[in-house]
């Protein structure tokens, strides 16, 4: 059994995790943009898909995702 991931749904769920500012989770935000989750603020805010593939780049480069493991193990051992 291998589980089936939707790549799509976990970037987009990580770059709404990893978003500070605005606050996607805020209700009149949403009300004002005129959705009802933090995910499809997401989507309205940044529409086109060049821009959440930019912005989730670096979400990933902050948060150590995009690092060599290699080179990790090699300063761990230093």
């Amino acid at each position: 059994y291998a589980p089936e991931v939707d790549y799509v749904l976990y970037g987009r769920r990580l770059n709404v995790a990893c978003t500070v500012f605005p606050p996607l989770d805020n209700a009149e935000l949403q009300d004002a943009h005129g959705v009802v989750s933090a995910e499809a603020l997401f989507t309205k805010l940044l529409p086109k898909l060049g821009e959440q593939n930019a912005y989730g780049a670096r979400v990933r480069e902050v948060n150590g995702f995009e690092d060599d493991f290699a080179e990790l193990g090699d300063d761990a051992k230093n």
